[in-house]
């Protein structure tokens, strides 16, 4: 993947994410994000080397980041629920 494309990809999930938290009205998704994208831009000239991740460890995070995102979408239903 080249520098530009990453950026760009970096940028689109920070807006997403950022535009998630605002539909939802949700700070628990929306500080972190709006904390995210602030590191980005005062970043964004400076990128690290990442190093390939083997089949293994790709298949962990990628069951992390599901599991995540599911914990999250659980709370947010859940306090919705509660409040209505």
């Amino acid at each position: 993947m080249s520098r530009q494309s990453a950026l760009v990809t970096g940028w689109i999930g920070v807006l997403l994410g950022l535009g998630l938290g605002v539909y939802l009205q949700s700070f628990l998704i929306g500080i972190p994000l709006l904390l995210f994208a602030l590191q980005r831009y005062l970043t964004s000239s400076q990128t690290v080397e990442l190093e390939r991740l083997s089949i293994r460890s790709g298949i962990a995070l990628t069951i992390a980041t599901i599991a995540t995102f599911g914990l999250y979408v659980f709370v947010i239903a859940a306090i919705h629920h509660v409040r209505f």
